[in-house]
């Protein structure tokens, strides 16, 4: 009996030898984990394709030493949302005692979308500044010049200047498609995935960061700080600042009601710089009389436009005179029959003969850019000449001007998708503004009751990132009060944001003193943020 159970038990236990045996050669073997691209998840790194010799800048807050690179950025995505890429950047680092790896880094996008970062970089916060004279410009020029920059921001922060995929020198590696990246999710995936690589490969993590958006990538900062894979970026983001952007894109749909609301402060103001408005009604007060068109336009047009066919014919047109009158404006056709075309009536009278330039309303326009005599395909040509000496003279490094992507054509542009959550959105657009606000958070306001055109708004919590919005007073392409009124209707008020205005339009830093003030706004910006409270 003892020697039959021993046989069982022997028996037992090469039946589990075998299975365990088994078990171990059908095991799959471990995947491999390896990136395709060595270091690139893990131990990012930032080739350095030139860099300058120790430099000093001159500024009111004194001297400051930096150097200057051009830098490739691999980026790849774990889940093959877009193809691996290369991106070119060009930064202006302190050296020296100033050097500091918690010092701030400020990331700097031009738009489009499909610009290079050739305007902020050379015509904005960059060492030398080739400004515009459009005031001054005669009939066959206008007046440029080129100088040290004050409005270099070397003194509160390391700058970055990001040429997206397909603009600049950045692009698409091996034999990847760039198509891939005109969409706003992917757009803001890749930037953001940039961004981190940028500050893993140069050390940087937890320095404070501050990304300035311009037009388009206004919409790409906002993507960045509000997408779900970007938490190295947010956690240490501490500021945003949109220039000349537009946050809520039902705005261009022509059902959205404050679309074409947001609209009529600028056209008010163009008005008032071409003096046809009575301004003694104001006592030649512009601020009182732009306070005063934006009242008009939440309290008075708004309400008119949603009642639609509620109004009498001559409830219509008396709205219709009176929003012209008082702007300085012949009466329109009586086919004008609803307040939405009185508006863009009040719009295209603003030119007289010709029309007001989208980019800049000061002025008449028959080519598109800011000024007639400035089309931005030729200022860009200039541009493009000055950054090409510049790098050269600085770094050593050639840019050969047949690669360099200045501005994509409208091919490249054409088919973008604007969607950010695409299974959540309407045809009439993304609201980046809320979808930004539910991402981050946003210091509270003080403890008193909202003023708002949309009522009463939930607070939000107090948290490190901080929003700041530069706009043209006399930008119609994306007019200063849609960001205001997208904030707001997002649930912020006005405490919880700042809104600065300048003389100018869509590229109002252009011009050498409006530039070297959204210049100074911006160091305050930065260091009311970096001084603890």
């Amino acid at each position: 009996m003892d020697r039959f159970l021993l046989l069982i038990i022997c028996a037992l236990l090469g039946v589990a030898t075998a299975i365990s045996t088994h078990s171990q050669e059908a095991r799959p073997a471990p995947r491999d984990t390896t990136p395709r691209f060595l270091g690139q998840f893990d131990e990012p790194k930032n080739l350095v394709l030139a860099q300058s010799e120790r430099q000093s800048a001159e500024l009111a807050a004194g001297t400051f030493p930096y150097r200057a690179f051009v830098k490739q950025t691999r980026i790849e995505d774990r889940h093959d949302i877009y193809p691996p890429a290369d991106v070119v950047s060009f930064t202006y680092e302190a050296d020296g005692d100033a050097a500091d790896p918690k010092r701030p880094v400020i990331f700097l996008f031009n738009g489009g979308p499909g610009s290079a970062s050739i305007w902020l970089h050379m015509t904005g916060f960059g060492p030398a500044k080739p400004g515009a004279d459009l005031l001054n410009a005669g009939d066959d020029e206008v007046p440029l010049s080129r100088d040290a920059n004050p409005g270099f921001l070397i003194d509160i922060a390391d700058l970055v200047f990001v040429d997206a995929i397909g603009t600049g020198l950045s692009r698409v590696a091996e034999d990847g498609d760039e198509a891939a990246f005109k969409d706003l999710r992917v757009d803001a995936r890749a930037m953001c995935r940039f961004a981190q690589n940028w500050l893993k490969g140069e050390d940087r993590i937890g320095a404070p960061v501050y990304v300035v958006g311009v037009s388009y990538s206004t919409l790409r900062a906002a993507g960045m700080a509000s997408h779900p894979t970007c938490g190295d970026f947010r956690a240490n983001l501490r500021g945003l600042n949109f220039v000349s952007g537009l946050l809520d894109l039902r705005m261009r749909h022509r059902r959205d009601t404050m679309g074409r609301v947001s609209h009529y402060p600028s056209i008010a103001a163009a008005a008032w710089y071409r003096q046809r408005v009575d301004r003694s009604q104001w006592s030649n007060d512009f601020d009182a009389f732009l306070d005063e068109m934006e009242t008009y336009a939440v309290s008075v047009l708004a309400p008119a436009i949603d009642a639609g066919h509620q109004m009498s014919p001559d409830q219509k047109r008396a709205l219709i005179d009176e929003l012209h009158t008082q702007l300085g404006l012949a009466r329109p056709r009586d086919s004008v029959v609803s307040i939405s075309a009185a508006i863009r009536s009040a719009e295209r009278k603003i030119g007289a003969r010709l029309p007001a330039c989208g980019y800049d309303a000061r002025f008449n326009c028959r080519r598109l850019g800011s000024h007639p005599n400035l089309p931005l395909s030729t200022f860009g040509a200039y541009v493009e000449s000055e950054l090409v000496d510049h790098i050269a003279a600085l770094t050593g490094f050639e840019i050969d001007p047949d690669q360099y992507r200045v501005l994509r054509g409208n091919g490249f542009r054409a088919n973008w998708d604007f969607r950010f959550n695409k299974s959540q959105e309407s045809g009439m657009g993304t609201d980046m503004a809320d979808i930004l606000l539910r991402r981050i958070k946003v210091p509270k306001p003080p403890p008193r009751a909202m003023t708002t055109p949309f009522g009463r708004v939930p607070f939000l919590e107090k948290a490190p990132t901080r929003i700041m919005v530069a706009s043209g007073i006399y930008d119609f392409v994306t007019p200063y009060y849609a960001m205001e009124l997208a904030l707001l209707r997002a649930g912020l008020e006005p405490s919880q944001f700042e809104m600065h205005l300048y003389e100018g339009g869509h590229m109002m830093y252009l011009e050498k003193e409006t530039g070297y003030q959204l210049a100074a706004d911006i160091r305050s910006f930065i260091r009311g943020a970096e001084t603890p409270s």
